[in-house]
């Protein structure tokens, strides 16, 4: 007679310190900078001997499908935003801006990304200007 077991399946493997693995790296940039790609990120067995003995097979490679964007031919990819700029006055409301830019020179003919970012910035309120005195 055969008996059935009603526990739950466990992976020896998941229970196993041998098969640990890092956390995940992250995801490479997309491999075309125009249209459709992949991007790709790695881990690996924290002790890669005890886990090539154990039979481990993780997976240790992710691929994603990833689509930068652009117009024909041409990249629309830009580089990162850049820092703020220093408020554009010493006392009350002013601005600040921030930009970036096209890694195609191309681009500026075809895409219609926005380079520049601007926000409100508060400084310290201004003194009061005195008033003439009348005599």
């Amino acid at each position: 007679m055969f008996g059935y077991s009603t526990a739950p399946y466990t992976n020896p493997e998941k229970n196993s310190s041998d098969c640990r693995v890092t956390e995940w790296s992250d995801f490479q940039p997309c491999s075309v900078t125009c249209g459709k790609g992949f991007q790709m990120r790695w881990r690996q067995y924290k002790n890669k001997q005890k886990a090539e003995m154990r039979g481990c097979n993780s997976d240790l490679v992710q691929q994603n499908v990833c689509e930068e964007p652009c117009i024909g031919n041409v990249s629309c990819r830009t580089s990162e935003w850049g820092e703020w700029s220093d408020c554009s006055v010493t006392c009350g409301k002013g601005l600040r801006n921030r930009s970036r830019k096209y890694l195609d020179n191309r681009a500026r003919k075809t895409c219609t990304l926005e380079l520049m970012e601007k926000e409100t910035c508060m400084k310290t309120p201004c003194a009061p200007t005195p008033r003439p005195v009348s005599i």
